[in-house]
């Protein structure tokens, strides 16, 4: 028979070891970061000296010690953030979390709402929804509760994202946007350079990601793509857009480069998150030249 503390107790020593490993990675060069930096860019990494968009992010995981990055890479710290920043009439866009469980057994789970969602607060990318008529195994979801409180995000030696680590590990319950099943809302990501807008990115809504846009605050589209095929045609301008530029430009405030991301369904709008790296630096720009052109509107500190 399994012991669950002691499988509990082996992932946090192994939580431990891959922070460590990450580190003395770091110590080393980041010899993981650049190989897979040249193979997602094609060009070699240049810590010493970084020019382009994705060598400053790489360089920014490892050595930029700007104490908001922490807040804004932990899911309820950013929402705290932001409505700090924002006048009462704004928090809209920042809705409090139907529940935020640091301990598994915290979470009702067979009395959650249909159409829920639930995330860590300390992480990037992992979820699991809950809809409507399907049936939930308790004992599964339970069990990868537990796993994300037992883990750091971001410690694997090609993502080296120290800022992750401080986040107060905690499971967040959130209402699923509307839309069809399957269908994820759409998306918009503010890039900010020293408090100006330089380019946003777009996503549809819809069951696939398909393509990207690239969109400068006057919704036109921008002459270079980031990961995904760029969108040809501009589609209608969001909601609230003004808003939203705003909103950004508050929030974003104070930061030499920061992204601030909406999700956008029906008429409801959520301020999601804030990131400090977008795709990690691993988001190949075409034209590549493009990558030094963005580099250049950004300068880290020393």
């Amino acid at each position: 028979m399994s012991n669950p503390n002691g499988t509990r107790l082996d992932r946090r020593i192994k939580d431990q070891l891959r922070m460590l490993r990450a580190r003395i990675d770091a110590w080393r060069g980041a010899p993981a970061i650049k190989r897979r930096f040249l193979e997602s860019h094609g060009y070699p990494l240049n810590l010493r000296t970084p020019r382009t968009w994705n060598e400053k992010m790489q360089w920014r995981k490892l050595y930029d010690r700007n104490p908001l990055l922490p807040i804004i890479s932990d899911k309820v710290a950013t929402r705290e953030f932001a409505r700090s920043r924002l006048e009462p009439s704004d928090h809209w866009v920042v809705p409090p979390f139907l529940q935020v469980a640091t301990r598994v057994d915290q979470i009702d789970i067979a009395a959650l709402p249909d159409d829920v969602i639930l995330k860590p607060a300390h992480g990037s990318g992992w979820r699991l929804l809950l809809h409507a008529e399907e049936p939930r195994d308790i004992a599964a979801i339970r069990n990868t509760l537990r796993r994300w409180l037992d883990r750091r995000f971001g410690t694997a030696l090609d993502l080296n994202e120290q800022f992750y680590w401080p986040a107060k590990r905690a499971i967040l319950v959130e209402t699923l946007m509307p839309g069809p099943k399957g269908s994820r809302p759409a998306e918009v990501k503010f890039h900010l350079f020293h408090g100006e807008i330089r380019f946003v990115t777009y996503t549809e809504a819809g069951p696939n990601l398909l393509s990207v846009g690239v969109f400068d605050e006057n919704w036109q589209i921008l002459p270079f793509a980031i990961h995904m095929p760029p969108m040809e045609v501009a589609p209608p301008v969001p909601e609230y857009w003004d808003d939203l530029c705003r909103i950004a430009r508050l929030v974003g405030a104070g930061f030499d480069h920061v992204r601030v991301d909406f999700m956008m369904a029906g008429d409801q709008v959520v301020l999601n998150e804030m990131s400090a790296v977008h795709i990690s630096g691993y988001g190949p720009i075409t034209p590549v030249e493009y990558d030094r052109i963005i580099g250049d509107w950004w300068v880290p500190p020393d």
